[in-house]
C-alpha cells in the first residue's frame, strides 16, 4: 500500500492570494459569485479546504471528522472502494463475517494469547496448590511414622513445576497457532479501514433514516457545505440513491465545482458502463444513453432499498439485506430508478455551469465536459441541445445567456469535428 506524500504536494492557493481579472465571455452570475468565494480550485484540498471559515463552523464536527477520515489516497482509496462495494452487494453484516474468516485482527490475536497465558498460569496454580497440599499431607503422615524426609523433595517438585509450565506454554502456542492457521494477520492499514467505512456508513444511514421520517423534504434545514458533505459520505459508500437530494439541494443553493463535477462522473458512471452499474446496485433495467428501461416483470433487488424504510441505524440491514421483497414490478422498478437516474437537461445545465466556471480562471478544456456533451449528443441530437441552450438561464441577462450558449455550442462544434478523437 502506498499513497502520496505531503510534501510532493503543492499547498492550494487561498481566494486572496491571486487576482484574476473578469473574463469577457463566460459568466453565470451564481455561479461566478460563487467563484469568488471558493476561489480558484489549486493544488491539494477538496470541499472543506476551499469553503469559507463560517461555513465550516456550522457544520456539525461529525461530518467534518468523517471528511477528514475519508481523504484517502491512491491504493487505500482503491480499497476502500472495493470494500465499499462488498458491502453493498453482501451488506455490512456478511462483511465482517467474511474479514473474520479470511483475517484475524491483532488485537484479536493478543487477546488470545492473553487468554491462553492466563489460563495456563491458573492450571499451574491449580497444580502447584495441588502438589503442595500433596506434599504437606505425606509430610504429616511421615510425622506420624517417624520416617525420614529427603531434603531435595521440594527441589524436585520445583523442577517439575518449571517443566510443567513450559510443556503448558509450548501446548498454548500450539493452540493458537492451530486455531489461527488457516488466517492471515490483518495489519493496521485495514483495521483502520474499517473503522473508517464503519462511521461513513453509519452517517449514511442516519442521514437515509432522517429522509425517510422527514414528512416534507424540504423542511430538513442544512448549511449547503452540510448538504454536500452529506452527500459525498453517501458516494463513498456507493449509496447513489441517497445522495441524489443533498446534492442537487447543495447545487440549487449555490454552485459547487466539486459537487458538479462529482454528478457528471456519477452520470458517465452509470450511463457508459451500465451493466457494471446495475449488477453492483442490485437493478434490473437497462441505462441507454441516460434513458432506463425495465428488462422484466422481476425487480427483486439484492442491494440495499433506495427508499430506505428503515426506522433506525442498524448497519446490518445495508446491503443484501436489505432486500425489497415487494418490488416485484415494472413500476416499482421505474422508481427505484428515478432515484439514481439524474435528467438529461439537469446535466446539460450542470456542463454549462462547469463551462462557465471554468472559462473564469481561464480554462477553455473540460475533458469531463466533453465527454458529458458527447454522451448527451448521442441520446439525443446537437441541434435539439442547442434549442435546449436558448431556453435556459432565463434569469441573466441576454447578452450574458448568448455568451455562456456560444461557449457551448463551441464545444459541440468541436466534438463535430474530432468525433473519433474521444
Amino acid at each position: 500500500m502506498y499513497s502520496s506524500k505531503k510534501k510532493d504536494i503543492y499547498a492550494a492557493l487561498k481566494p486572496h492570494s491571486f487576482d484574476f481579472p473578469l473574463p469577457l465571455e463566460g459568466k453565470l452570475t451564481k455561479v461566478w459569485e460563487s467563484c469568488e468565494a471558493f476561489g480558484c480550485i489549486s493544488g491539494f484540498g477538496g470541499i472543506v479546504e476551499f469553503s469559507p471559515i463560517h461555513h465550516i463552523e456550522n457544520v456539525l464536527p461529525s461530518h467534518l471528522q468523517i471528511y477528514e477520515q475519508t481523504k484517502l489516497q491512491c491504493t487505500f482509496k482503491e480499497a476502500y472502494d472495493i470494500m465499499a462495494i462488498m458491502a453493498r452487494q453482501l451488506g455490512w453484516t456478511e462483511l465482517l463475517r467474511l474479514r473474520s474468516t479470511v483475517f484475524v485482527m491483532e488485537d484479536e490475536y493478543n487477546e488470545s494469547v492473553l487468554s491462553e497465558q492466563q489460563k495456563e498460569q491458573n492450571e499451574i496454580l491449580t497444580q502447584q496448590q495441588q502438589q503442595q497440599a500433596a506434599a504437606q499431607a505425606k509430610a504429616q503422615a511421615q510425622q506420624q511414622l517417624l520416617i525420614p524426609t529427603n531434603g531435595n523433595g521440594n527441589g524436585r517438585r520445583r523442577s517439575s513445576s518449571v517443566s510443567s509450565a513450559i510443556n503448558g506454554s509450548n501446548a498454548s502456542l500450539t493452540r493458537i497457532s492451530t486455531r489461527f492457521r488457516s488466517k492471515r494477520l490483518s495489519e493496521r492499514w485495514l483495521d483502520s479501514l474499517f473503522l473508517i467505512f464503519y462511521e461513513n456508513l453509519r452517517s449514511a444511514l442516519i442521514w437515509a433514516n432522517e429522509r425517510a421520517n422527514a414528512e416534507d423534504i424540504t423542511t430538513l434545514q442544512h448549511i449547503p457545505l452540510e448538504w454536500e458533505l452529506i452527500a459525498d459520505e453517501c458516494f463513498k459508500v456507493h449509496h447513489f440513491e441517497q445522495a441524489m437530494i443533498p446534492m442537487k439541494t447543495c447545487l440549487d443553493t449555490r454552485f459547487s465545482i466539486f459537487a458538479c463535477t462529482q454528478l457528471l462522473e456519477y452520470y458517465l458512471y452509470y450511463t457508459t458502463k451500465d451493466i457494471e452499474f446495475r449488477k453492483l446496485n442490485g437493478i434490473k433495467t437497462n441505462f441507454q444513453n441516460g434513458h432506463s428501461k425495465v428488462d422484466g416483470e422481476d425487480s427483486n433487488t439484492n442491494g440495499e432499498n433506495g427508499n430506505a424504510n428503515s426506522n433506525n441505524t442498524n448497519t446490518n440491514g445495508a446491503g443484501a439485506g436489505a432486500n425489497a421483497s415487494n418490488a416485484s414490478s415494472p413500476t416499482s422498478t421505474s422508481r427505484r430508478i428515478a432515484s439514481y437516474a439524474l435528467p438529461e437537461d439537469y446535466i446539460l445545465k450542470l456542463v454549462c455551469k462547469m463551462i462557465s466556471w471554468n472559462y473564469r480562471f481561464y480554462g477553455e478544456f473540460s475533458l469531463l465536459a466533453f465527454q458529458v456533451l458527447k454522451n448527451l449528443i448521442a441520446s439525443q441530437d446537437a441541434v435539439l441541445i442547442k434549442s435546449k441552450l436558448e431556453t435556459f438561464f432565463n434569469d441573466e441577462d441576454p447578452v450574458t445567456r448568448h455568451s455562456i450558449v456560444g461557449l457551448v455550442d463551441r464545444y459541440i462544434s468541436w466534438l463535430q469535428q474530432f468525433d473519433n478523437g474521444l
